[in-house]
């Protein structure tokens, strides 16, 4: 093969039109997320963003830390609700249900992870995705959202 591959090429096996849902990819991570918890040496996942042009790259721009993460910490497809802060809750939020979250309730941080694979987009939900970081920020918590579009 010639070409180099991307994470594209992860999502569409084995075939575009046949291949493994974001619920599939997005358990996937959790899981390696929480092998990392348990593996001190190495407890976090680097993130980086794609860069594209004729010499495309994928720079660094951060991490995931996954240091004392625990499973009840590890949410995937969570319908967000009050009970995730123990406050009143916007009802703009009530239907939405990210791809991942990462929550720890005694740290107060919590970090939202939307992937979409083959062609799908976070479209509207990106701004409602904002609207919840920015008011779980103004409530006391430490929140992030992170989006891949593959």
């Amino acid at each position: 093969m010639d070409r180099r591959l991307n994470a594209t090429d992860l999502f569409g096996h084995p075939y575009p039109v046949l291949h493994n849902s974001e619920s599939w990819w997005s358990t996937i991570f959790s899981l390696l997320v929480l092998y990392l918890a348990r593996h001190p040496e190495s407890p976090s996942l680097p993130i980086k963003e794609c860069k594209v042009g004729p010499k495309w790259s994928y720079d660094p721009i951060g991490a995931v830390d996954c240091v004392g993460l625990a499973f009840r910490d590890v949410l995937v497809e969570p319908k967000l609700t009050e009970k995730l802060i123990s406050s009143t809750w916007p009802t703009a939020f009530l239907n939405l249900r990210p791809d991942i979250v990462l929550w720890q309730s005694e740290r107060r941080k919590v970090l939202f992870i939307e992937n979409k694979t083959l062609g799908a987009t976070v479209g509207e939900q990106l701004q409602l995705y904002l609207d919840v970081r920015d008011y779980l920020n103004g409530q006391g918590c430490e929140a992030q959202i992170h989006r891949y579009i593959c």
